[in-house]
């Protein structure tokens, strides 16, 4: 399966501010009950965090940010699962943030709002 993209449009940099390390790692344990988060916190405002998804004790989705804490990259996981996770992520940042989804080849790309739709994504994975 190929790697997936999430990025803010032109990030508020009050909501950037919001959108911690921390606060990620919070929320994805607090919903996700599968999932095992490694923080790796090299300095007080490290971006780098990287989590991993399980299913029935095997790995299914990798999840992390590029070097600059701007780009979530998912990798592996059904398109369903990609999907899920997509949108959760979404519902975390104020409705009016832009947020694009994309793929490896950038042929697959879309606005990722409010009112996107779990088959929306699917459609386009």
């Amino acid at each position: 399966m190929p790697k997936f993209f999430i990025t803010p449009d032109n990030i508020d940099q009050e909501i950037k501010a919001q959108i911690t390390t921390k606060y990620l790692a919070d929320e994805l344990m607090g919903k996700w009950e599968a999932v095992g988060v490694r923080v790796d916190v090299q300095t007080i405002d490290s971006k780098f965090i990287r989590w991993l998804f399980y299913d029935g004790g095997r790995v299914t989705i990798h999840g992390s940010f590029d070097e600059d804490g701007q780009v979530l990259v998912l990798d592996g996981g059904s398109a369903s699962q990609i999907a899920d996770f997509a949108l959760w992520y979404r519902s975390i940042f104020p409705n009016e943030q832009r947020l694009i989804y994309f793929d490896e080849d950038y042929m697959g790309h879309f606005p990722l709002v409010a009112e996107t739709t779990r088959g929306e994504i699917v459609a386009n994975i």
